[in-house]
C-alpha cells in the first residue's frame, strides 16, 4: 500500500469534493500543514489579513460554489478571531471544515504552557468552546486511536457529517502528525456530494414512516382549493432546487421564497409569486398567500427577520414543514424522515392527480430606470427599483446587514442567481468579508459578483479587500454612503453619535490597497442622473476590472421593507405586541 502524509491525505479528500482552496491565517502550529498545501496540485492557499475575515469569506466561498469551504486557523488565537464567522455558518447552515493546527504531542503530552495557551497546560477549552458551533470534531491525536479507529477515518467521518448536516465540522492536527505518514488505500473510495448524502441520509430514514406522511400530505393537498409552496433558505443549503421545481410543476402549484430563501429558485418562473415576509410584504404579494388555504413549506426557519416579526397568517392546520431532519404536519411531528426521502414520494403522487387550477399571477409594472429628479439625491427605494436594469443571469450578489439586506428582498432577480445575505446571523461587515470566497468561486464559474454593502459596515472588515486585489478578482462593489448606521438609527437615537461612523475617503480606497493605476474604476455618486448614466454604461456592466461605486444616500432615509421591520423590531425590543 502506498503511503502519503496526513496532510496530503487531507487536501486529497477536499479535492475529491471539487474543494480547491483553503482560507486561512498563517500561525506556527500549521506552518508544515501550509508547505503541503503549496505542494498540491490543485488545492490552493489564500491566505486573509485575519481570521474572522477567513471564516467569512469561506462562508461566501461554500454558498457561491455550493460545496463545503475550508478554513485553516492556528490553536487559540486565531480560532477564536475567526469564531463568530463560524457561528454564523452554524446559525444559516453554511458547510465549513475548520481545521486547527495545535502544538505538538510531544509539547502537549508534558502539558507545557506555551503560548496561545489560555490556562496552563490546557489544550483542550477551545475545542470545547467550538461544540455549540459544530456538528461533528474530531481531535487528532494519533494515527491509530484506542478504539481502532485510524485518523484517515476521522477525517472521512467529519466531512461526511458536514456534508449531510450542511453545518461546520471541527478537525484539530497536532504539528508533529501533520507530516506522519498513513496508507493511502482509503482514498480509492471518493467521497462526492452525492454519494455522502445518500449514504448518511439513507440509514436515517424509516420508509414506511415517509410513505405515511405522503399519504397524509396528499390528502391535505386534495382537500385544498388553493395550496402553494413557500420555499426557504433549506432549498439552497441541501441542493434541493431540482426536486422543488418538480414538485411545483407536478401540481401546478404557485409559489413564494422568504428572504433567506431569495435566489433559491428563478424568479421569472410563472409560478412565483414573490418575497413572502408576513406584515412587511408588498400588499399585492400578501393577498395572493392570504388567498391559499394550505401551505408547503420547504426547508423554513422561522425566524423574525424571515418571518416580518413572525406575523405570517397561515394558521398552524394548514401548514407542511419539510426540513432537513424531520417533517411536521399540522401539530405532529415526524423525526424518522426528512425532505430527501418525502420530496421525491410527494412528486410522484402530485403528479398522478390532476393539476390545480392556479390564479394568473399578479405582477406589478416595473420600471428599472432610476427614479427621480436628475440632479437631486438618490432615494433608497428609487436606487433598489433600479438595480436590476444591471443584474444578469448567474450573478453572485452580496448584500450586507441593514439597509441593503432589506432593499434586495423587492429586487427582481434574474436566473440561477446566488444570494448571500445573512437574514438569521445578521453579523454587520459579514458580505464585505464573504466577498473574498464569493469572487474567487463565481470568477471559477465565468460568473459577476457584486456586493451591495454600507460605509459603516464595511469599514469592519475592509481588510482583505487588499486580498481581492492581490489575486486579481474583479467584483463591483457598491458602498451606500448614508453617514452612519441607518439601521440603528431606525431602531433608536436617529440623530445620537453612537451611530456616528468616521469618515473615509471610499475614492482612494482601492488604491490605498494596492491597486494598480489602470486596474480599477472608481465612482462617486451623488444625483439619481448620475446613478442611472452608470447603470447605462456597458464598460461597467462588463466588470472586466474591480470598480467601486460610492453612492450618497439621505441620512435618515431607508427601504421600506426596512422601516417596516424596524418598527417591529422596536416594538419587541421594548416588550410590545
Amino acid at each position: 500500500m502506498a503511503q502519503i502524509t496526513l496532510a496530503r491525505y487531507f487536501l486529497d479528500r477536499l479535492a475529491d469534493l471539487g474543494i480547491d482552496c483553503v482560507f486561512g491565517v498563517p500561525g506556527d502550529y500549521d506552518l508544515n500543514f501550509l508547505d503541503a498545501i503549496l505542494e498540491h496540485p490543485t488545492v490552493r492557499w489564500i491566505g486573509c489579513v485575519n481570521e474572522l475575515n477567513a471564516a467569512y469569506a469561506a462562508d461566501g466561498w461554500a454558498r457561491t460554489s455550493g460545496r463545503p469551504a475550508c478554513l485553516m486557523t492556528v490553536f487559540g488565537v486565531g480560532e477564536l478571531s475567526a469564531m463568530n464567522g463560524i457561528a454564523g455558518c452554524f446559525a444559516e447552515s453554511v458547510p465549513i471544515i475548520h481545521l486547527v493546527g495545535k502544538p505538538a504531542l510531544s509539547i502537549q503530552n508534558r502539558r507545557a504552557t506555551v503560548h496561545h495557551c489560555m490556562s496552563p497546560g490546557r489544550y483542550d477549552q477551545t475545542a470545547k468552546m467550538f461544540e455549540p458551533v459544530s456538528v461533528a470534531q474530531a481531535l487528532i491525536t494519533s494515527i491509530h486511536d484506542n478504539h481502532g479507529r485510524t485518523a484517515a477515518q476521522e477525517i472521512d467521518r467529519v466531512i461526511k457529517v458536514c456534508i449531510q448536516k450542511s453545518k461546520p465540522v471541527y478537525i484539530s492536527l497536532p504539528f508533529d502528525l501533520v507530516l506522519a505518514e498513513i496508507s493511502s488505500e482509503s482514498l480509492k473510495e471518493k467521497i462526492s456530494m452525492q454519494s455522502v448524502q445518500k449514504e448518511l441520509i439513507g440509514v436515517q430514514v424509516n420508509q414506511g414512516t415517509a410513505v405515511h406522511v405522503v399519504e397524509a400530505i396528499v390528502d391535505m393537498y386534495k382537500r385544498s382549493s388553493h395550496p402553494c409552496i413557500l420555499v426557504d433558505f433549506g432549498v439552497i443549503r441541501f441542493h434541493l432546487r431540482e426536486q422543488v421545481e418538480q414538485l411545483i410543476e407536478a401540481g401546478n402549484l404557485p409559489f413564494f421564497t422568504t428572504p433567506l430563501g431569495k435566489g433559491a429558485l428563478d424568479e421569472d418562473h410563472p409560478n412565483f409569486r414573490g418575497v413572502y415576509f408576513g406584515a412587511v410584504t408588498q400588499q399585492y404579494i400578501r393577498e395572493q398567500m392570504d388567498s391559499c388555504d394550505s401551505q408547503i413549506q420547504i426547508g423554513p426557519l422561522n425566524s423574525d427577520l424571515n418571518t416580518g416579526g413572525f406575523s405570517h397568517k397561515m394558521p398552524k392546520e394548514k401548514i407542511i414543514e419539510l426540513h432537513s431532519d424531520m417533517v411536521k404536519i399540522q401539530h405532529g411531528e415526524y423525526p424518522s424522515v426528512n425532505f430527501h426521502s418525502v420530496l421525491p414520494l410527494l412528486i410522484k403522487a402530485i403528479s398522478a392527480l390532476p393539476k390545480k387550477e392556479g390564479k394568473k399571477a399578479k405582477r406589478l409594472n416595473q420600471n428599472f430606470k432610476v427614479e427621480g429628479q436628475h440632479d437631486e439625491m438618490v432615494k433608497q427605494d428609487a436606487f433598489w427599483a433600479a438595480v436590476p436594469n444591471i443584474l444578469q443571469d448567474g450573478d453572485t450578489i452580496l448584500v450586507d446587514a441593514g439597509t441593503c439586506s432589506f432593499g434586495i428582498l423587492e429586487v427582481k432577480m434574474p436566473r440561477n442567481v446566488t444570494v448571500c445575505s445573512q437574514v438569521l446571523w445578521g453579523s454587520i461587515g459579514f458580505a464585505g468579508g464573504a466577498t473574498l470566497g464569493a469572487a474567487l468561486a463565481a470568477k471559477s464559474q465565468g460568473r459577476r459578483c457584486i456586493l451591495f454593502t454600507g460605509e459603516g459596515a464595511w469599514q469592519e472588515t475592509i481588510q482583505d479587500l487588499s486580498t481581492i486585489i492581490r489575486l486579481g478578482l474583479s467584483p463591483i462593489l457598491f458602498v451606500i454612503n448614508n453617514d452612519g448606521y441607518t439601521v440603528e438609527r431606525l431602531l433608536r437615537g436617529p440623530n445620537q453619535s453612537y451611530n456616528d461612523v468616521p469618515v473615509w475617503d471610499w475614492q482612494n480606497a482601492l488604491s490605498f490597497m494596492g491597486a494598480k493605476e489602470g486596474s480599477y474604476r472608481t465612482y462617486s455618486i451623488k444625483t439619481a442622473g448620475q446613478l442611472q448614466q452608470l447603470f447605462d454604461d456597458k464598460t461597467f456592466l462588463a466588470a472586466e476590472q474591480i470598480q467601486l461605486v460610492e453612492v450618497f444616500m439621505g441620512k435618515h432615509d431607508a427601504p421600506r421593507t426596512l422601516k417596516e421591520q424596524c418598527e417591529m423590531v422596536a416594538r419587541a425590543n421594548a416588550g410590545k405586541p
